[in-house]
């Protein structure tokens, strides 16, 4: 089953971060950090490799803006 219907475009799991983080163009991996206290932390591998720019990882914070639950704040770090 493709992702975006998997995950319902919706991030709720850290399987669910995981793979939306993935459907970012310019993303080709991506991890994440979720500890239970309403912080979730993205670390993600731009294509090409090398280290998330700034703009990549201000895309992938709001990438989530819509996505994430409403309590749950995103950072993004390279990884």
């Amino acid at each position: 089953m493709p992702i975006h219907l998997r995950t319902l475009q919706r991030a709720v799991t850290e399987n669910d971060y995981i793979e939306l983080a993935q459907l970012i163009p310019s993303v080709s991996k991506a991890g994440i950090v979720y500890k239970g206290d309403k912080k979730v932390y993205v670390y993600v591998v731009p294509k090409g490799g090398g280290l998330a720019s700034n703009s990549l990882l201000n895309e992938v914070v709001l990438f989530f803006e819509d996505k994430k639950m409403i309590t749950t704040t995103v950072e993004a770090y390279p990884a």
